[in-house]
């Protein structure tokens, strides 16, 4: 199934305007050290939520300019911080915490002022995951088990809405937008199995071009879906779904791996152990071209990019290429607003 992953594209494209990058290596706190896992979050204040090692154990952290990295510590009587799935750009952060009675629930946490919203199960008697938190402060949930699963959209003024996709039990989240918009995809390749459910809004279906099949990964705030395209099992060529109706074929020849976008349509992801940015005004970028080569990364692949142009990446030095740390890059000129995309 990953290799399905991996798109067939050419990295053309990069006499395009030059957008430059000031690098900062995301530092850990004192008591341990930065270990990358890939599915770190970077929001649009430029807070990377990320993991350490901490004597041999796995915690969670968060970063921003201001104020460096700090271990997220819940100090809350009855409860203890699980895991930590989503940050939203007010900073409010989407846990699991365990109860006393050693049963897991999810919850909103404000961390600088250890406010703690739990959120009470929309299903008794089933168990309930937390998937993603949106900037509106609403959360998607997913209560059973994945072969009868019951999906709602919780916020804390009006509680849980169910969510009904109308689709086979295989078919999973994939993200949540600040439209309140969710992306479900088939578990595998689909020709159609693609949905976008918005409350109070006929269902939206993603098609692969006639005679291919698609999976879609990401959508982006405005309802542009980035997925890729395949036939007879093997992955062809990437594809951006704009909200407008219009499909974007990224032309292919060389492997690449895209993981997000942004509201400009601006997409990241790596190339042959090389990060990779694209936009439709300047190509195919390889962002070590776009960096000072006297700070001695070598950014090997870009993971997310927010709505101000921030790009977090994970890179290591010429000498140690097993050593991987987390690199923020911020455009040195800022990236004017994205307007509406057209039909």
């Amino acid at each position: 199934m990953k290799s399905l992953l991996i798109g067939l594209l050419t990295l053309a494209g990069l006499g395009h305007a030059a957008t430059q990058y000031a690098v900062q290596e995301i530092e850990a706190p004192d008591t341990g050290t930065v270990f990358v896992i890939g599915d770190e979050i970077l929001n649009g204040r430029g807070q990377v939520l990320g993991w350490i090692r901490e004597n041999g154990v796995g915690r969670q952290f968060i970063w921003d300019a201001e104020r460096g990295s700090r271990v997220l510590e819940l100090d809350q009587p009855g409860l203890r911080l699980a895991r930590v799935r989503d940050v939203n750009d007010q900073g409010t952060l989407l846990c699991e915490v365990e109860l006393d009675t050693g049963s897991r629930v999810p919850c909103t946490w404000n961390s600088e002022e250890q406010e703690v919203q739990l959120i009470d199960p929309p299903h008794p008697g089933e168990e309930v995951q937390a998937y993603a938190l949106n900037n509106g402060g609403q959360v998607l949930l997913m209560s059973g088990d994945r072969q009868a699963p019951l999906f709602d959209i919780w916020d804390a003024e009006n509680g849980p809405r169910p969510v009904d996709p109308k689709t086979p039990p295989w078919v999973v989240p994939e993200a949540l937008n600040d439209l309140g918009q969710v992306l479900f995809q088939d578990d595998s390749w689909s020709p159609q199995t693609t949905l976008i459910w918005q409350e109070g809004v006929p269902m939206r279906r993603i098609y692969a071009p006639k005679g291919h099949l698609a999976r879609c990964l990401a959508l982006n705030n405005g309802g542009d879906v980035l997925g890729i395209v395949g036939k007879d099992d093997a992955a062809l060529f990437w594809m951006v779904w704009t909200h407008g109706g219009r499909q974007i074929k990224l032309q292919s020849s060389a492997k690449v791996d895209l993981i997000a976008l942004n509201d400009r349509l601006e997409l990241v992801g790596r190339k042959a152990d090389r990060a990779i940015f694209w936009s439709q005004s300047t190509g195919w970028v390889d962002l070590n071209d776009r960096i000072d080569r006297a700070t001695g990364w070598i950014l090997q692949d870009a993971i997310a990019i927010n709505e101000t142009g921030q790009i977090l990446a994970i890179a290591h030095t010429a000498t140690d290429r097993d050593s991987q740390t987390l690199i923020l890059l911020t455009p040195t000129q800022p990236m004017a607003k994205p307007s509406p995309q057209s039909a």
